[in-house]
């Protein structure tokens, strides 16, 4: 059978519009509201048109995570009951399309032997569209 485990994930970048070459930054918190301390994974990949990503973790509660890293995000936090992690996310768009529309998700999982009693939030999306800076400043 297994364990019963419940992860939640929200993500966000609090901004509406991400500019070429700008920074965004992600924010992802993982928590642990069940009553069982889990093993999970947590990944978040990034658009391929993004560039010098990087990332690191705030782990809270007695959580453990991975310090830091570049590119995508896959780590393997273990959550105690009540715990969390937050991760936060850096990088900058290389604007082609204008007007795109970013959906960007990040997910966790438990790990066996626990299973998560609510899989739908387990996931979370933060949407931006792309837009230009000219030089002069005028677009």
């Amino acid at each position: 059978v297994g364990i019963a485990a419940n992860l939640v994930v929200g993500k966000t970048d609090n901004q509406e519009i991400a500019l070429d070459g700008q920074p965004v930054t992600y924010v992802v918190v993982v928590s642990n509201v069940g009553s069982s301390s889990v093993n999970a994974t947590v990944a978040d990949v990034m658009p391929a048109s993004w560039q010098d990503v990087l990332w690191s973790c705030i782990p809270s509660g007695g959580a453990t995570c991975a310090s830091n890293g570049s590119g995508d995000l896959t780590d393997a936090p273990s959550l105690p009951s009540g715990s969390s992690v937050t991760y936060t996310l850096t990088g900058a768009p290389v604007v082609s399309d204008v007007g795109a529309v970013i959906v960007n998700t990040a997910s966790a999982a438990v790990l066996n032997p626990h299973y998560d009693l609510t899989v739908a939030d387990n996931s979370a999306s933060d949407t931006t569209t792309t837009d230009l800076i000219f030089r002069n400043g005028n677009e």
